[in-house]
This record gives structure tokens, sequence and C-alpha cells, in this order.
């Protein structure tokens, strides 16, 4: 649960730090000094780097979801192995992969 919770926070601090380079770059866009660090961002024209910079953005997002289905999951997880315990006594996170990927 540790580990989906760190990657939900990175995935938000990655999509927000795409968010301020991208209004870095749009208040002054000759300057493409930031830009070098990004090799997704590096175009020619104003018109591709916006495009590249939203792409970039949705990719962050597409994470973010995937690492809230991840917490989800693992909450599910989490009930059911609670109630499972307690009407068999038996732990079941000997299941935990195969449980997670039928809950979803």
């Amino acid at each position: 649960m540790k580990s989906a919770l760190k990657l939900l926070e990175d995935a938000k601090r990655e999509r927000s730090h795409m968010w301020e380079l991208y209004h870095t770059w749009y208040n002054n866009p000759k300057d493409t000094t930031i830009l070098r660090k990004h090799r997704r961002l590096q175009k020619t024209s104003k018109k591709d780097i916006k495009k590249a910079f939203y792409h970039e953005i949705r990719r962050k997002n597409a994470a973010m979801r995937m690492a809230e289905l991840r917490i989800a999951d693992q909450m599910r997880f989490n009930v059911l192995s609670n109630h499972f315990y307690q009407k068999t006594l038996v732990d079941f996170e000997f299941g935990r992969r195969i449980v997670v990927s039928y809950l979803r």
C-alpha cells in the first residue's frame, strides 16, 4: 500500500511540474532552454510544442489514474481479506496478486 501511495504522490508531483513548465513556457515561448531537459518537448514550432505539452500532461494524468486504481484495488483486497479471515480464520495474503487482478 505504501508503494502505491508513493506512486500516486510521484505522479501528482510530475504532473504539477509539467503544468509549471507549460505555464513558464507559455509566458515566454521564445525561451526554449527550459525544454532541453525534456526530450519529448523539443519541437520546432510553437503549435507542436503546445501539442507535446498537452500530450505529456495527458500521460502524467494517466499515470496518476493508474496509481489511484492500484490504491483502490489494494483497499478492496484488504476488505475481502478481512472478511475471509473472519469467516475461515485463514490469512488470504497468499492470493493477493490473483485476487487483485480479479477485483478490477
